[in-house]
């Protein structure tokens, strides 16, 4: 080193100012009241806490009321499977009980009795 620099010119940024910070730092905040009424920020809150069981039992009610809403709907869908079918059974019976007294020469008509003919009411 040349004794003509001084050395304070040389190391002007101390290591902590050298320091490459990752995360920006916080500015310092002021609060405002007394220290009576300012509960610690992470401390206990009763309040907190049963917000938290009631949002838990809420959602817990949901679940619940969704998984019987998806019971309601399969056993639904397997009423409506089963009465088709039972339908279609009666359906069949009608044509063998009616070809076993049918005409020879006239054809066998079920239009009266299809699914798709049915009448359909609408309620106002």
């Amino acid at each position: 080193m040349d004794p003509r620099i001084a050395t304070t010119s040389v190391f002007r940024l101390s290591r902590s100012c050298r320091k490459i910070h990752i995360r920006r730092r916080k500015s310092q905040v002021v609060r405002l009241g007394g220290k009576n009424n300012v509960l610690p920020r992470g401390g206990f809150s009763l309040k907190k806490m049963v917000r938290r069981m009631k949002l838990r039992w809420l959602r817990l009610h949901y679940v619940r009321l969704v998984k019987k809403v998806k019971g309601y709907y399969r056993n639904l869908v397997k009423e409506f499977v089963e009465a088709g079918a039972e339908l279609e059974a009666i359906q069949k019976r009608m044509a063998v009980e009616a070809a076993a007294f049918a005409v020879p020469g006239l054809g066998l008509s079920f239009s009266s009795m299809s699914v798709h003919d049915r009448a359909r009411y609408f309620l106002v």
